[in-house]
C-alpha cells in the first residue's frame, strides 16, 4: 500500500490540510476541473471522518500542545531569571549546558523531562537555605519547574501510550488507516495530472504535506520519484526525463 509512513494519527493532520488545499489551490484553477476535484474533495473528507470516529472510539490519551507551550515558557523564563540576578549567584551552565532555554524547550518530551528532572534537583538546594541566604524568588520558581517537571511527564506518557497504540492498531483501525490510504493515494495521482495540465506541479507538496515532510528529511537527488509516484521507493533515482519541478 503507497504512503504507509503515513501513521494512524498522522491521517488527521494530512488529510484536512489535503482537503483545505485542494479547495483553495486547485478548484480556482478552472471550472472544467471542478467536478473531479470536488470528488477528491468530498472522498477525502469522507475518509478523514472514518478515521476521526475510529480514533474517538479507541479513546486514546493525546498530548497538550497548550501544556508543552505552557513548560517551553516556564523554562525560557527561569533562564530570563536567572540571568536577572544581580551577580550571577547561580551559573545557568549547571541548568542549561551549552544550550540556549529556547533550544530546550523544543526538545522532544522524553528530553524534556529529564532536563527538567535536573532543573528541579540543582535548584532544590538554594531554595533549601536558611531564608536569610536565600536567593529572593528561589521557592517560587522551583515550584514552576516542579509543575512544568509533572505536565511533562504526563504528557510524556500520554505521548509513549499514544505511540504505543500506533503498533497495535486493532483490526478497525487497521481497515479504517488502508481505506483512507487508498483514497489519500489516488488523490494525489488525479491531483498529480490537474497540477501538470496547468503546469503547476510544485503546489502538490503543498496540498499533500506528507510529500514535504518527506522532501525535508531526503537528499534532492532521491525526491523524483516520490513526489511523482506516492509508490516509488525513497532510494530510486529519478529517471532522466522526468519533470524535474516535482521535486518542489
Amino acid at each position: 500500500m503507497a504512503d504507509t509512513y503515513i501513521d494512524l494519527f498522522e491521517t488527521q493532520t494530512y488529510g484536512k490540510l489535503a482537503c483545505i488545499e485542494m479547495r483553495n489551490r486547485v478548484l480556482p484553477l478552472g471550472a472544467h476541473w471542478v467536478t473531479a476535484v470536488q470528488r477528491c474533495i468530498d472522498e477525502q473528507e469522507r475518509v478523514n471522518a472514518l478515521m476521526e470516529a475510529v480514533l474517538a472510539r479507541m479513546g486514546l490519551p493525546k498530548v497538550n500542545p497548550d501544556e508543552v507551550a505552557k513548560v517551553a515558557d516556564t523554562i525560557v523564563r527561569f533562564g530570563s531569571w536567572i540571568d536577572s540576578l544581580a551577580g550571577r549567584p547561580i551559573d545557568p551552565f549547571q541548568f542549561f549546558g551549552n544550550q540556549v532555554p529556547s533550544a530546550i524547550g523544543r526538545e522532544r518530551l522524553s528530553k524534556l523531562t529529564g532536563h527538567l528532572d535536573r532543573m528541579v534537583l540543582r535548584l532544590t538546594p538554594y531554595a533549601e537555605k536558611p531564608p536569610e541566604e536565600r536567593i529572593d524568588g528561589v521557592v517560587g520558581r522551583l515550584a514552576e519547574l516542579k509543575q512544568a517537571y509533572d505536565i511533562a511527564v504526563r504528557n510524556r506518557d500520554a505521548q509513549r501510550e499514544a505511540l504505543q497504540a500506533r503498533k497495535e492498531l486493532s483490526p478497525e483501525a487497521a481497515r479504517a488507516r488502508q481505506e483512507w490510504l487508498r483514497i489519500y493515494t489516488a488523490n494525489k495521482f488525479l491531483i498529480e495530472g490537474v497540477l501538470r495540465h496547468e503546469d503547476k506541479l510544485w503546489l502538490k507538496a503543498l496540498i499533500f504535506d506528507d510529500l514535504a515532510e518527506v522532501q525535508r528529511s531526503t537528499p534532492a537527488t532521491e525526491l523524483e520519484e516520490l513526489v511523482t509516484d506516492p509508490t516509488a521507493d525513497p532510494t530510486t533515482q529519478p529517471e532522466s526525463g522526468d519533470d524535474p519541478s516535482s521535486a518542489g
